[in-house]
């Protein structure tokens, strides 16, 4: 069985190797065939991915999507996504190139298009160019320019690795129609998407600490004592205490406290160069 020292271990590996391949000189499609075999690999390789890390988030759209990892210059990061019974997203497009992978659960269907966009206007035409149920081990692109609808029918939660080529909240306005048949559209302000941070254990943290190397920062009054690999800390010190221990950015850190304020952390960590963060939520 897959322990959390391993798991972490395979995201850092293979997302190493994505975000090398995303960062280095070639085409668009010498990219994408290159890191669809790295997905296939995590995708079909069991225990990687435990639903419990990747809960249904609260909300009328029926999943979400996890940060898993998040690279300090947005590049080639790795997300995964769950959905259940109708888990949709209508046609968007991203600021560049997409690939999805099927890991457990069920299919996630993938419809892709070609728009023409009226100029000066908001409105537009789409064209299917293919339709893709991606089940578990199997890779689908979404190429830069191709615009794409997503669906989930389950009872149970699907899951999926999603990799970009920019991060999801790298600045771009986001066009996204209201229909699959075309018509009106808008743009969303991707600076805004928040995706949390897959959610762990205490005990699976502990494990990674004393068997890992991690490092574990506990907010709040209720915390184990400090230590080599344990810092005590709020909000606000959680930079400068990881700053002062002279972490390496390649250290994975666990941050442990309420959900709002372990993620609040973690976005402040990413954003200073650590690209995998785990959370323990003490409120869930």
């Amino acid at each position: 069985m897959t322990g959390i020292v391993d798991r972490i271990a395979r995201y850092q590996a293979a997302s190493d190797e994505i975000h090398f391949i995303a960062t280095s000189p070639g085409s668009e499609k010498d990219h994408l065939v290159r890191i669809e075999a790295v997905l296939v690999d995590m995708v079909r390789e069991g225990g990687l991915f435990p639903n419990e890390y990747f809960p249904v988030l609260p909300g009328p759209d029926g999943g979400g999507l996890y940060r898993l990892v998040e690279f300090p210059d947005r590049r080639g990061s790795v997300y995964v996504s769950v959905g259940v019974a109708c888990r949709q997203q209508p046609p968007h497009r991203h600021k560049s190139w997409a690939l999805v992978a099927g890991i457990s659960g069920g299919a996630e269907e993938n419809i892709i298009y070609r728009a023409e966009l009226d100029e000066g206007g908001q409105s537009g035409a789409l064209t299917q160019l293919r339709d893709k149920a991606i089940g578990p081990g199997e890779v689908e692109a979404v190429h830069a320019g191709e615009y794409h609808a997503i669906k989930v029918e389950s009872d149970t939660p699907v899951l999926h690795l999603h990799v970009y080529d920019y991060s999801v909240n790298d600045p771009f306005q986001m066009p996204i129609f209201d229909t699959r048949e075309g018509g009106s559209y808008s743009y969303l302000d991707t600076t805004k998407f928040d995706p949390p941070y897959p959610a762990i254990s205490a005990g699976e943290a502990a494990d990674a600490v004393f068997g890992g190397g991690a490092l574990l920062l506990v907010a709040g009054d209720a915390s184990p004592a400090a230590g080599e690999h344990i810092r005590v800390i709020d909000a606000d010190d959680a930079l400068a205490k990881v700053e002062t221990a002279g972490t390496d950015p390649r250290t994975v850190i666990i941050v442990q406290g309420t959900r709002a304020e372990a993620h609040a952390i973690g976005v402040r960590l990413g954003e200073r160069g650590h690209p995998l963060i785990l959370v323990v939520n003490i409120d869930r």
